[in-house]
């Protein structure tokens, strides 16, 4: 993902001189909500790229990349929705990783029927979902954004790779949870015999 963002970097840098319009400024300029650049940004101590945030409002960026601000508009403009506001709100994001947590730990728990295996495993994994549903969101209202603002096809391209990337890194939340799950449940009915 490092070469895409240094890519589209580089492309901005070299416009920006030129005094030329960019993707980047076109799309800042369509934000339902303000956009503020700031490596120094207290966020990006723990991420790198950008984030929406539903309270001040806004789309802090630690760099000019079209790519990450097209996705953080998705989920400005995501959020004007029912659906938006619940799959975005804290409690959702704190559903998503706690679930994998949970998940692995009822690996512990001996289960005796297929629904009780099922809830153990399959209510903490559902905890991920409301996440993985506002980032596709998110990626796929970013695409049309692009789209809007002029993205050439190879833009677009390097779009698609760069979120679908990112979206992995969310997948991998509700896969390690199933596999902490089967490795403590091993290890419980190797230690017990249940």
């Amino acid at each position: 993902m490092e070469s895409f963002v240094s890519e589209f970097t580089e492309i901005q840098k070299e416009a920006k001189e030129s005094g030329e319009d960019t993707l980047f400024s076109r799309l800042r300029k369509s934000s339902p909500v303000p956009v503020t650049v700031d490596p120094k940004d207290p966020m990006f101590g723990s991420i790198r790229g950008g984030y929406y945030d539903r309270d001040p409002n806004r789309i802090g960026m630690a760099e000019e990349n079209p790519n990450t601000l097209a996705h953080e508009i998705g989920h400005a403009e995501f959020d004007k929705s029912m659906l938006g506001r619940i799959t975005q709100s804290r409690a959702a994001h704190l559903g998503h990783m706690l679930g994998p947590i949970a998940a692995s730990a009822t690996g512990f728990i001996p289960t005796k029927t297929p629904t009780q295996k099922a809830l153990a495993l399959g209510l903490p994994l559902l905890a991920t979902m409301p996440t993985m549903v506002s980032e596709g969101v998110a990626s796929v209202k970013g695409h049309g954004k692009m789209k809007e603002h002029g993205a050439t096809e190879e833009e677009l391209s390097a779009y698609r790779r760069q979120l679908a990337k990112a979206y992995l890194t969310y997948a991998a939340y509700p896969a390690s949870g199933l596999a902490g799950h089967l490795a403590y449940g091993a290890i419980r009915k190797k230690v017990t015999g249940s």
